[in-house]
Formats: structure tokens, C-alpha cells, sequence
């Protein structure tokens, strides 16, 4: 009897999956995430498995200095729910570092740190999303590294992404970025913020809002897109987005800003709006297009996109679609960050303009930089086709012994689209050298979502950047038995390069399994496909690859319309498409 009894404690004790809540008052926090699955373990505790982690406290009131580590392996990705959570430690609040994580907020999130980060992330990746709010940074003057981000002397050549509903506000109170890199370590990464997030950067002393902290480069990418909201800023001689002080925005560097997002990028002094901070130029490329909303104001001697006093611009700047632009200048280097509020508060000089480029001591002189501008934009309440007019917030080199003739290194570019099909004119330096369609010359037959490129020729130098995509649209069948859904190829799976591949399908009721046995693996749902399969009885698709698995509810991605869908299992996160743009996971992903 003994022994049965002791048998049936034992299997009551052994670690079973489950969807437990944490609260950390009990202990630090580990999220364990192998090839084998999911696990937790709280401070002396052994690991229990946990494949959908909730962290919460019992009183978010108090903060706490118990904290949250992030340890994957296997390329295998940690899923998080923070909700409530107060932390105020020592070290880093949330460490990911080389790890991968999904952090869903729920409800008001703190993450404050003395010595380290509120969220770490140096070459691993995050993914934010959710409908909660996070507040990210420090109360210590003295704390160098970046709010979300990597450390003081450390490189950020990982990916942070925000999306979703989130809420996101990241303050460093000295030389660290708000997002991006600390000080003195590079921002060789990849920052991406869309769908409806919304988002506040804030750095002290030498770091950029968004980009890199004091004396680092920006060498990544900075992407804004969705219907997000972004303001950024800084108090010391930095950009709002773009290079901190003394960081070169290199020649690999590039901030995109596009869809519907709303911007507003704030330097101070010799900081750029968007562009670079003091005594470094701008060599890479900052692109505003489709029907983005840009407000870039600088300190009064910067350019509010571009280069900083001393240095010329010799990147590329391309404002084109149906973007609007505002630029501005600062009252007296009057901006500053409301830690009650969390507002980023400025006053404009309302006498001074904010150009575009070089600052005002460039006088039309430069040309090492180039400019594309494209008929339909608006800076400053003037259309893109009145070059005349531009000449006074553009600091393009103007020929003629005086430099008030004919711009000399801009590009007026008219990008029109017809049933989909783009035709590009160009005129001024540069030329259109060709359009490509998913990297093809060739109009795509076949149904899918390509991103078209254009490739402009300048001198013996060629730029490439994105002008749209191309839809091919599946015929939309008709309701034929599950049997044939593979012949008339609702899904397929492909490698990262868009290659079939083979894989195994299964349907078990409503729930549609897709197997290949490669580690990294896209799912492709065909346009019309979801709404096919859901009309066959479909409501959950699985899709396992070596690496990882993910549960699609199929109602949640209908409701994103009928493009192209496609999930990507790859080495280091999950990501989700659908017509060709980034999506948040966040509601389509599902628990099983």
C-alpha cells in the first residue's frame, strides 16, 4: 500500500505541460525554450513545463527586484504574457540578450533597471505585441544602455519588432538609445514598428530615440509602417531617429518610414529630426513614402532630415508617393521629456526652417548627396512638383556661380500603378535603370504578393528601394471536397527563397495539420485560400517544421482580408505576412 501511494505522489509531482501563471514576488523568473518544447523555472525550483507563460504579480502597486530571463536554444522561441508587471532591479528587468522572445503585454507593464536594461536584447530577437502598455528605462542618470536594447559597449545586431495594439514608452536616461543600442555599441540590427502600435523613445544625454547610443554607429534598419504611431527624442546633440552623438549613420544604415504611420522625430542642437548627431555625416538612406505623415524638427544646427552642421549629407533621401512632410527648427534648443506625462514636450522657432539634407550653413553647396522626390508629396504644404519652391527647405546643390539656378543632385521621380502594374519616370541625375518584381524584370503570373523594387542609376552608383507590391490573385474556387484541397494548391510550403518543398497534410475534424521536415519553413496560403479552406470546415491550421510549431485560427485571419498568407518558421522568430506586409501575431497565433 506504501508503495502505490508513494507511486501516485510521485506522477502527481512530475512536471506536466500547462498554461500556469507566475507571479514574481515568489522569484526571479527563467522562460526555458528548446527543440523539446517550453519550460519555467522560479528561483531554487525545478523547471515545469509551460508552453504559453502568463507572468503577472499579486500587487503591481510595488515594484519588485526579482526579475524575468529570457534562455532559448534549438533556434527555438520563448512565448511570454507580461500582465501587470512593476520591476525595478538591479541588473537588466527582462533579459533576452541572444535568446528569442514573443512578449504579449496585458494591462500596465514597468521595467525598470539601475545598472542594466529594461528589456535586453543584443543579437537574439523580440517581438512585442499585445494591447498592454510597456514603460521601459531607468531612474539612474548614470545607466549607459539602451532602454530596449543592448548594453553599454555591446552591439544591437538583433531584431526588436512592436506591433499589435501595443503601447510601448522607452526612456534611457543617459548615453543609451531609446530603442536600439547603448552607448559606444553599434546599431547593426533591425527595429521594426507597425500595425497600430504605438510608441515613445526618449534618450537623455547622448543616444538617439530610436537608433544608436552616444559614439555608435547606425549601420541597421529602421522601419515604420502599419497605422503605427512613433514619437522620438533627444536632449543632447542627437537625432530623434537615425545616429547618436558622434555616430556615423553609415552607408548600410536606412530608416523607411511608410503605409499610414505617423512620425514625429525630434533632435536638439546639432542633432537631425531624422539623420545623424553631432560632427558625423549622413551616408545612408532615409526613405518617406506611400501615405506616411513625417514631422522632423532639429536643433538649430542640424538639418531636420539629414546631416548635422559640420558634416555634408552624402546619403540619399527619398520623399516619394503621397507622403507629407513638416519640418522645423527648435526655439532655442527647447525640447525636453515629461516623466510625469511621458510626453515628449518641444517649442518651435517659428522664424527658422528646417531643411532637408544640409543645415542652413550648406547654402546650397554640397553635392555629394542625392535627393528623389516624387510630384505627388507635400513639405511643407508645397507640392512635390514645385521644385521652385522646394529650393528653399531642400539643400540640393544649385548650379549657377551664386547657386541659385538648376538643382543639380535630385531626381524627380513619378511612380504611377495600373492595375497593378507600375511605370516609373525619371527626371533630373538620375535615371530608371529597371522594376522588379520580386526580384524578377518580369511580371509575375503566378498568384502570390511580390514587392516591387525600383533600381535608379545615379553616376556609376545604383540605389534599390521599394516603390509597392504586386498582387497576382488565386481564382476563387469553389467548395470542393478536402480530398483535392492540395491539387488546386490552396497552400503550399516553401523554403526561405519561395521554393515547394515537401510536406505532409492531415485534416482531423476542423483542424488541418501541415508537416515538413525542415527546420526553417514558410506556410503559404494562397489568395482566397483561408476563406476556401474555412468554407471546407477549417477552423485551426497547424504548421510544424523541426524547429517550432504555431496554431492558426482561421476566422482570425480572415478578418485580415483575403491576400496572400504566408507564416515563416525561421532560425531566429516567427513571422507573419499577409498581402505582402507584416502583421502582428497577436489574436491569429493561438494557444492549442
Amino acid at each position: 500500500i506504501i508503495s502505490i501511494v508513494a507511486l501516485m505522489l510521485a506522477v502527481c509531482l512530475m512536471p506536466t505541460a500547462l498554461a500556469a501563471t507566475w507571479y514574481l514576488e515568489d522569484g526571479d523568473i527563467t522562460v526555458i525554450a528548446d527543440e523539446n518544447g517550453q519550460s519555467v523555472k522560479q528561483g531554487n525550483n525545478d523547471a515545469v513545463a509551460d508552453s504559453d507563460t502568463v507572468i503577472t504579480q499579486r500587487d503591481s502597486e510595488k515594484a519588485t527586484d526579482n526579475t524575468i530571463t529570457v534562455s532559448t536554444t534549438d533556434d527555438a522561441t520563448a512565448n511570454i504574457t507580461i500582465e501587470d508587471v512593476n520591476i525595478n532591479s538591479y541588473g537588466d528587468a527582462i533579459d533576452v540578450g541572444s535568446s528569442g522572445a514573443n512578449i504579449t503585454l496585458e494591462g500596465d507593464n514597468k521595467l525598470n533597471s539601475e545598472y542594466g536594461s529594461g528589456l535586453h536584447v543584443s543579437d537574439g530577437d523580440v517581438t512585442i505585441t499585445g494591447s498592454g502598455s510597456l514603460e521601459a528605462g531607468s531612474k539612474n542618470d548614470s545607466n549607459n544602455n539602451a532602454a530596449i536594447g543592448s548594453h553599454e559597449n555591446e552591439a544591437m545586431s538583433g531584431d526588436i519588432t512592436i506591433g499589435g495594439d501595443a503601447q510601448v514608452t522607452a526612456v534611457s536616461r543617459d548615453d543609451g538609445a531609446g530603442i536600439g543600442s547603448g552607448d559606444m555599441g553599434e546599431m547593426s540590427g533591425d527595429i521594426t514598428i507597425g500595425d497600430n502600435a504605438q510608441v515613445t523613445a526618449w534618450s537623455e544625454t547622448g543616444g538617439a530615440g530610436i537608433g544608436s547610443g552616444r559614439e555608435s554607429n547606425m549601420s541597421g534598419n529602421i522601419t515604420i509602417g502599419g497605422s503605427a504611431q512613433v514619437t522620438a527624442g533627444s536632449n543632447s546633440e542627437t537625432a530623434g531617429i537615425g545616429s547618436g552623438n558622434n555616430g556615423v549613420f553609415t552607408s548600410t544604415g536606412r530608416v523607411v518610414i511608410r503605409d499610414s504611420a505617423k512620425v514625429t522625430a525630434i533632435g536638439e542642437n546639432e542633432g537631425a529630426g531624422i539623420g545623424t548627431g553631432e560632427d558625423e555625416l549622413m551616408a545612408g538612406m532615409i526613405i518617406i513614402q506611400d501615405n506616411a505623415q513625417v514631422t522632423a524638427i532639429a536643433g538649430d544646427r542640424a538639418a531636420a532630415i539629414g546631416s548635422d552642421n559640420l558634416d555634408e549629407m552624402t546619403g540619399t533621401i527619398i520623399i516619394i508617393g503621397n507622403a507629407r512632410v513638416t519640418t522645423g527648427i527648435l526655439d532655442d534648443d527647447d525640447v525636453s521629456f515629461d516623466y510625469n506625462t511621458k510626453e515628449i514636450k518641444y517649442t518651435l522657432d517659428e522664424n527658422a526652417i528646417g531643411y532637408i539634407g544640409d543645415s542652413k550653413y550648406s547654402n546650397h553647396e554640397s553635392d555629394k548627396g542625392h535627393y528623389i522626390i516624387g510630384p505627388d508629396v507635400t513639405i511643407n504644404g508645397i507640392s512635390g512638383s514645385d521644385i521652385e519652391a522646394l529650393k528653399d527647405y531642400i539643400n540640393m546643390r544649385l548650379s549657377g556661380e551664386n547657386h541659385d539656378g538648376e538643382p543639380e543632385n535630385l531626381t524627380k521621380l513619378d511612380v504611377r500603378s495600373e492595375n497593378g502594374e507600375f511605370t516609373v519616370t525619371a527626371e533630373g541625375e538620375g535615371a530608371v535603370e529597371k522594376i522588379l518584381y520580386g526580384g524578377s524584370e518580369n511580371v509575375p503570373t503566378a498568384p502570390g504578393t511580390y514587392p516591387v523594387t525600383c533600381v535608379v542609376r545615379i553616376g556609376e552608383e545604383t540605389i534599390e528601394f521599394q516603390i509597392g507590391t504586386y498582387g497576382v490573385p488565386e481564382p476563387t474556387p469553389e467548395p470542393v471536397p478536402m480530398a483535392y484541397h492540395e491539387r488546386i494548391q490552396l497552400y503550399r510550403v516553401a523554403d526561405k527563397q519561395g521554393r515547394s518543398i515537401a510536406y505532409k497534410a492531415v485534416q482531423q475534424g476542423g483542424v488541418l495539420t501541415v508537416t515538413t521536415d525542415e527546420k526553417e519553413a514558410k506556410l503559404i496560403i494562397e489568395r482566397g485560400g483561408l476563406f476556401a479552406l474555412n468554407r471546407q470546415g477549417i477552423t485551426k491550421i497547424v504548421f510544424v517544421t523541426a524547429s517550432r510549431k504555431s496554431v492558426i485560427s482561421v476566422s482570425a485571419a480572415m478578418e485580415k482580408g483575403s491576400g496572400e498568407f504566408v507564416l515563416l518558421h525561421s532560425s531566429r522568430k516567427v513571422k507573419l505576412t499577409i498581402a505582402g506586409a507584416a502583421v502582428g501575431a497577436d489574436g491569429i497565433l493561438i494557444k492549442e
